[in-house]
């Protein structure tokens, strides 16, 4: 099993500069952020802040994107780089859509199976965010009932990986912290500017510039090569305090205010967890059950709310009963 972990998640090891090895602990990231959104979203009572395991994938993300280009920056193969990414993520992402088609053809009356057909041509064009920040709020009390609402994340993170890796191939090693920094400001105060405004509120949730900002923090994570620098003691402190805001986190950011300052909450929590050196922690965050479900958070993603969604199409009811 180990064996097979390992080979399906090479590409997507953290590297930081000058080595490439498996990073079992950043599994274990991926399983805590995976599982705290089901949780959210089976059942929010329990979790009420779940969904912010969304905001940890981004960060990984960016981590991951910008590690491979300045590792490799003299040698970087674009068209390997892109390849790999569509043929790691479609082939899975293009069963699901239509194995819920299938499901929804049987189940969904006319016209909500013509809408299920209109979500399916802005997800298969990674463009569903626009297309469900039209349709009403993430939160709101038909949300649940979309299959492919959660597509919605994919196509952010597809979005912004094709511009900041370009972003980041272009600017200037000595510039780029400072361009990042100077961006991730600026968007953090334009998107809570927005989220005063009342009608603005559905669309900042779904923006592709109210996100930018969480994926920045993850380009500097990397670029800095902070997992090389400081002492193994300071890594300690670090990833502790991490681990803990980020745990809290799940249960503490409000929905009202997210994303902007509040979503700044888990990202930079999860940034000294990837990059700290080893220790405890990242013991803890290695152990087996832990990396097996980071090795399958892709596809537990995928599948866990169309599954969801359509129980509780079926059922008319957000509540369900065990």
């Amino acid at each position: 099993m180990t064996k097979i972990i390992k080979k399906t998640c090479v590409v997507e090891n953290f590297s930081c500069r000058h080595r490439r090895e498996f990073r079992r602990d950043i599994q274990g990231v991926r399983a805590i952020a995976v599982m705290a959104v089901i949780v959210f979203h089976a059942c929010i009572t329990c979790l009420p802040s779940g969904f912010v395991g969304v905001e940890v994938f981004f960060v990984i993300s960016a981590c991951i994107v910008t590690s491979l280009i300045i590792d490799g920056h003299s040698q970087f193969n674009w068209l390997d780089f892109y390849w790999g990414r569509l043929k790691r993520n479609v082939p899975a992402y293009v069963v699901m859509i239509a194995s819920v088609a299938v499901v929804a053809s049987l189940l969904f009356l006319d016209g909500d199976f013509d809408f299920y057909k209109k979500s399916v041509e802005s997800s298969l064009f990674v463009l569903s965010n626009h297309y469900f920040s039209d349709f009403g709020s993430y939160f709101g009390p038909r949300a649940y009932e979309l299959p492919l609402l959660h597509t919605w994340s994919l196509a952010i993170e597809m979005q912004i990986c094709v511009l900041l890796s370009v972003f980041i191939w272009l600017t200037p090693r000595n510039w780029l912290p400072w361009w990042m920094g100077i961006i991730c400001v600026l968007l953090l105060v334009y998107s809570q500017w927005q989220l005063g405004l009342q009608d603005s509120l559905r669309e900042v949730y779904f923006a592709f510039y109210s996100r930018i900002q969480e994926f920045i923090i993850g380009v500097l994570v990397a670029f800095a090569g902070l997992g090389e620098n400081g002492s193994s003691k300071v890594s300690l402190y670090t990833s502790w305090i991490g681990l803990l805001v980020l745990l809290v986190s799940f249960s503490v950011v409000g929905q009202k205010n997210f994303p902007s300052l509040d979503s700044v909450v888990p990202c930079m929590a999860t940034a000294p967890l990837i990059a700290s050196k080893k220790c405890v922690v990242t013991r803890l965050l290695s152990t087996r059950a832990l990396v097996w479900v980071g090795a399958l958070s892709y596809s537990l993603y995928l599948w866990y709310w169309p599954i969801l969604a359509l129980i509780r199409y079926y059922v008319g009811s957000y509540e369900l009963s065990t």
